[in-house]
C-alpha cells in the first residue's frame, strides 16, 4: 500500500516538474471551460483524455460503472446540470466500451441485492431489447456483449434526455449529444447513429 502511494507523489512530483508550469496558472485563473461534457466508464482501460488526445481542462468528465445515466438521480443531475446549465457545454459524450466488465456482469445475471446489481439496473432495458432479437438465443457471449454495449448507449442516450434542461437545450440547438464505443482491441474510437428513442 504504501509503495502505491509512493508512485503516486512520485508520479505527481514528474507532472509538477514537467507539465505543470506557470503557463496551467494562467490559464486556468479563470475557472474551467470545457466544450464537451465526458460521461465514460470507470473502467481504468479506458483513459478519456489518452485515448481522445485532449489536454486539460478539455473535458468535463463523469465516469461510472457501465456510463450509465440514470434518471431522476441526483449525482447524475448535478454533473449535468453543471455541464449544461453553469459550463454551456456544446457536446455531451456518451461513452462505452467493448469488454465493459459491469456489462458483462448484467449480461450473464447479476445479482441485484448487491451495490452493483442495483446499479446495473439502469442498463436492464438495453438488456430486454438485446433478449428480444430473433438471435439472441445461441448468440456468441463476445457478439452479444458487443451488441449490449451498444444497445446500452442508445438507452443512456434516452434517460439524458429525460432532464429537461438537457431536452431544452438539445432542442434549441445549443446541446449535442454523441454516441461513442471504444474498442479495447484496436484502440478506436467508433460514432453511434442517433438514438431510436
Amino acid at each position: 500500500m504504501a509503495a502505491m502511494i509512493s508512485e503516486l507523489l512520485k508520479g505527481n512530483r514528474k507532472f509538477r516538474e514537467d507539465v505543470f508550469l506557470p503557463e496551467h496558472l494562467e490559464r486556468f485563473a479563470s475557472g474551467q471551460h470545457p466544450q464537451i461534457c465526458w460521461i465514460g466508464c470507470s473502467d481504468s482501460r479506458v483513459p478519456e483524455t489518452l485515448v481522445t488526445g485532449t489536454g486539460d481542462g478539455d473535458l468535463f468528465v463523469h465516469r461510472n460503472v457501465g456510463n450509465m445515466v440514470p434518471t431522476h438521480q441526483a449525482e447524475m443531475g448535478a454533473v449535468l446540470e453543471y455541464a449544461v446549465e453553469v459550463l454551456h457545454v456544446k457536446l455531451i459524450v456518451l461513452c462505452g466500451h467493448y469488454g465493459c466488465g459491469g456489462l458483462t456482469e448484467l449480461l450473464r445475471g447479476v445479482d441485484h441485492r448487491t451495490h452493483i446489481g442495483h446499479w446495473l439496473r439502469n442498463g436492464e432495458e438495453a438488456l430486454n431489447r438485446l433478449k428480444k432479437r430473433p438471435d439472441f438465443e445461441g448468440m456468441a457471449e463476445k457478439k452479444a456483449l458487443k451488441l449490449l454495449v451498444e444497445e446500452n448507449l442508445h438507452v443512456q442516450h434516452a434517460h439524458a434526455m429525460t432532464y429537461p434542461f438537457v431536452r431544452a437545450a438539445v432542442k434549441s440547438g445549443k446541446l449535442k449529444i454523441q454516441m461513442l464505443v471504444y474498442d479495447l482491441e484496436t484502440g478506436r474510437l467508433k460514432k453511434l447513429k442517433e438514438s431510436r428513442g
